[in-house]
């Protein structure tokens, strides 16, 4: 037996450190009706071995009925009054202030008090002895307990009558509310909307004055058992009939009753112990309604009052987000999709003051859009998700439109037949007019936006139209067999670009990215395009190091044959093959300044090609045509920024290789040219001053087996006058070859740039160059250049001529040009130009007539490019 103790608690104690559960207080109803009981000592907790591990889980406990639990559960002893349990938000505010308190420990009284002769024992003790044992109050199982009725005070030696308990709730002036997360009550309300209680049978019996209800504000231990607050302590105990008590019997089958307690035994059994709550009919209200339906100072009128929302700039087209909320109060609207926030509509200066404002609309930052809208926000640019928050669908259409008249070297047909009878020069006339139109729809699905990091994966199609015309004055231009006349009618359409893109890993915290890309995709091997620029099927693996500073690139390219005409990707094999890597350095030892280096491996296989106009590109039909291999690796570097305000750009490229057999040189050659190009601009206000140079390595001796002129894969320079300049611009027909490519300075005596092989064996050129660019208007842009032509060697053009009388002079190439973008932006662009060259002596020796000399060259052209 232990000794018997007495505790006495302090008012603050007793508000803070008393405890009732339903185990307790049934139990202590049990004591007051069994008189005379042994009492029986705590069983002390047998220690863990490892046989307990063998030894099965105790059985559940019996079946306990509902109105018996609902009626004590989170209820405790105090003086003389019932009392409902504290706020659950107090609770939690006074566990976390006494988190760091030891629990008032209070021992179990000894027999005489009847507090543990109970079975099982209580798990608390009497602060003081009972004199007469009371007997507990008992609600049979059919009564139904409601939320929103009040309590009332138990009287000694009373009838409890009218009592209205709510074991799950709280008061607050009178007004029980559920706790968090509970489930609403639908009960009655009177015609001023206030609950209508539900009255309650009466008490079994007397209560016995000096106890009341009340509730602990953290863990306490009573009777050498630890409990808590939470509802996982409050666990079901079962009424027994033994000393009197009364038994709690299971409600009448088929009853209302008894479907309400299967419903609990179900919750019961699937919920954990801290959920378990009354179960009722239908799926539970939305949490963010639960308080507005149950506590009376926050109930609103239904539906609730909509927030206006204003609408989201540009196009967005319809939200692809699913909604998981709906407005449930006033004061509160979810927006689940974050891309498509309203903007009020706001004028800057206000509509109302002509004086102030005269053209109202121009200071309207937010424009709502429309879908041909290309310049303000449009879900078909990608500026808004299509699915999602993260899946974005872009489509650009583009429409490139050529129209040039142009006049240049024409031979007239070897044959017999002729334009004019009568014609006995070997060059005819010159003049040309092209037309060709260009249409592209780029359309591209990616994955996050790209605006602060890469996108995770992408998928881009580019389908491809062309319709291109050719007028000329003499005949085998268009094709070799003058019955075709001097008119040429083509069009092509195609798949021009096609790749899937996927991100594969992220390589630091700054958005740095490894990426690969496999399909036809574009490609630029260095800053100006000197070297490679194509759209061709590849596989591409790429990324970025130190924060987005260093970039580099490793590829590998299979070429498709071109279309002659337009210059579109066939779906045929080229037997072509190409590996490009390259780094790239921003601040490379000077701020502003970007440094690259480059390796290019050239493979092209012997091949017999005929173009679609029936011309004989591959090999080059001069000097031995037979097909050959070559294989030439690029070194590279260049550098492309600023010092201070002065531009400069830089490229140099070494070639190496080996040519099994050269047309030119008539057998092998080995390969060793050098390429340097730089470009130094200086920026004064709207005007930009430019100086350049080119140096193309030429071959000093063509039968020596040294191959020293250097040719490009596949270039399209930006460099001095670029796409402006005569030179570059116009391709020179010379002996079923041409001098120079469409589009290039290198003079490479090459068959066609897209469909012909490299030749290394060409005169080269020196290229200096002075250029001023000038902003008239910022819509309008004024380009001027002029370039002074010369041959590195011409021992190549003398073996080709079979002449020795080649001069190193090339010309003058003068060039003027305009760009216009009315809107500002890439959506309309207008380029028109006039270009000519002024022949020098070695120009003349090489298309002078017998009768007549090489007059001066003109060309001029007009594009317009349409982007939406």
């Amino acid at each position: 037996m232990n000794p018997t103790r007495t505790v006495t608690l302090t008012p603050h104690q007793q508000r803070k450190r008393s405890v009732l559960m339903i185990s307790g207080a049934l139990a202590l109803g049990a004591l007051m009706a069994a008189t005379g009981r042994a009492a029986q000592p705590p069983v002390p907790p047998t220690p863990p071995s490892r046989d307990s591990a063998l030894v099965p889980p105790p059985a559940p406990p019996p079946r306990t009925f509902g109105a018996d639990i609902l009626l004590f559960e989170n209820m405790i002893l105090s003086d003389n009054v019932i009392l409902p349990p504290l706020p659950f938000e107090r609770i939690d505010e006074i566990n976390n202030q006494d988190a760091a308190d030891e629990p008032t420990l209070i021992p179990e009284a000894t027999p005489g008090q009847g507090v543990d002769q109970v079975d099982p024992p209580l798990p608390f003790a009497l602060a003081e002895p009972m004199a007469a044992p009371p007997t507990i109050l008992r609600i049979p199982p059919t009564t139904s307990l409601a939320f929103g009725e009040g309590v009332a005070r138990v009287k000694p030696a009373k009838m409890a009558r009218g009592l209205r308990v709510d074991p799950f709730g709280t008061t607050t002036r009178g007004v029980v509310t559920p706790p968090r997360g509970f489930p609403a009550v639908v009960f009655e309300r009177d015609a001023e909307g206030r609950p209508v209680p539900r009255p309650m049978p009466i008490p079994a019996g007397p209560v016995r004055e000096g106890v009341e209800l009340v509730t602990p504000p953290q863990p306490i231990e009573l009777g050498g058992n630890r409990r808590s607050l939470s509802t996982a302590a409050n666990q079901p105990i079962t009424a027994t009939d033994a000393g009197g008590l009364i038994e709690a019997t299971p409600p009448l089958a088929g009853t209302e009753a008894e479907a309400n307690q299967e419903r609990l035994d179900r919750a019961r059994e699937t919920l954990p112990g801290l959920l378990r709550r009354p179960v009722f009919d239908g799926p539970p209200p939305s949490p963010r309604n639960l308080r507005a339906e149950t506590r009376p100072d926050l109930v609103e009128t239904f539906p609730p009052l909509q927030t206006p929302r204003d609408p989201p700039l540009g196009f967005t087209g319809p939200s692809g987000v699913l909604p998981t909320e709906v407005q449930g109060r006033s004061g509160f609207a979810p927006i689940e999709d974050r891309w498509r926030l309203g903007f009020p509509a706001w004028d800057r200066y206000g509509t109302e003051s002509k004086l102030l404002k005269p053209e109202p609309d121009k200071d309207r930052p937010y424009e709502l859009g429309r879908w041909w809208d290309p310049y303000n926000q449009n879900v078909f640019k990608g500026d808004y998700p299509i699915q999602g928050h993260h899946l974005f669908f872009e489509v650009d259409a583009t429409s490139l439109t050529i129209n040039e008249a142009r006049d240049i070297p024409t031979a007239t047909t070897p044959r017999d037949s002729t334009v004019r009878p009568g014609q006995f020069e070997f060059f005819g006339r010159g003049g040309q007019y092209l037309f060709n139109q260009f249409g592209f729809v780029r359309m591209r699905l990616f994955h996050g936006a790209g605006a602060f990091k890469p996108v995770d994966w992408q998928v881009v199609l580019t389908p491809a139209f062309n319709v291109n015309y050719l007028l000329a004055q003499e005949l085998g231009v268009v094709s070799p067999d003058v019955l075709a006349g001097t008119q040429r009618l083509r069009s092509f359409f195609t798949l021009q670009e096609w790749f899937v893109e996927t991100k594969l890993a992220d390589t630091s915290p700054y958005f740095d990215t490894l990426a690969l890309r496999v399909g036809q995709q574009f490609f630029n091997a260095d800053f100006r395009g000197h070297m490679f620029v194509d759209v061709n099927r590849g596989v591409r693996l790429f990324g970025s190091r130190n924060a987005n500073r260093d970039q580099f690139n490793l590829a590998v390219f299979l070429q498709a044959e071109k279309d002659t005409n337009s210059g579109l990707n066939t779906f045929h094999n080229r037997g072509q093959t190409l590996v490009i890597a390259n780094y790239y350095r921003q601040d490379f030892g000077i701020p502003g300044y970007t440094a690259s280096w480059s390796f290019l491996y050239n493979n092209d296989q012997p091949s017999l090609k005929f173009d679609t106009n029936r011309f004989l590109v591959r090999p080059d039909p001069v000097g031995v045509a037979r097909p050959h291999e070559v294989n030439v690796f690029y070194l590279g570097f260049g550098g492309d920024g600023h010092l201070g305000r002065y531009n400069l750009s830089h490229q140099f490229y070494w070639a190496l290789g080996y040519d099994e057999l050269n047309p030119l040189a008539n057998r092998a050659t080995n390969i060793s040219a050098q390429f340097f190009a730089c470009e130094l601009s200086y920026d004064r206000d709207w005007a930009r001053f430019r100086t350049s140079f080119l140096y193309a390595s030429g071959d000093g001796d063509a039968n020596d087996g040294r191959a020293g002129g250097f040719d490009s894969i596949l270039d399209l320079p930006n460099f001095a006058g670029g796409r402006f300049s005569f030179f570059q611009r116009q391709p020179l027909p010379l002996f079923g070859v041409n001098l120079t490519q469409r589009e290039s300075f290198v003079t490479n005596l090459r068959s066609s740039k897209t469909q012909g092989q490299s030749n290394f064996v060409n005169p080269g050129l020196l290229m200096p160059n002075v250029g001023l660019d000038m902003d008239l208007t910022p819509q309008l842009k004024l380009i001027n250049n002029c370039n002074f032509l010369w041959f590195h060697k011409i021992d190549p053009l003398k073996q080709f001529l079979f002449s020795s009388n080649v001069n190193h002079f090339v010309g003058v190439d003068l060039s003027t040009g305009l760009e216009w973008r009315p809107l500002l932006s890439n959506n309309i662009i207008v380029e028109a130009g006039v270009n000519g060259l002024l022949p020098g002596l070695g120009f003349r020796t090489l298309y002078n007539d017998l009768q007549s000399p090489a007059n001066a060259l003109v060309s001029g052209f007009v594009e317009v490019i349409l982007t939406y």
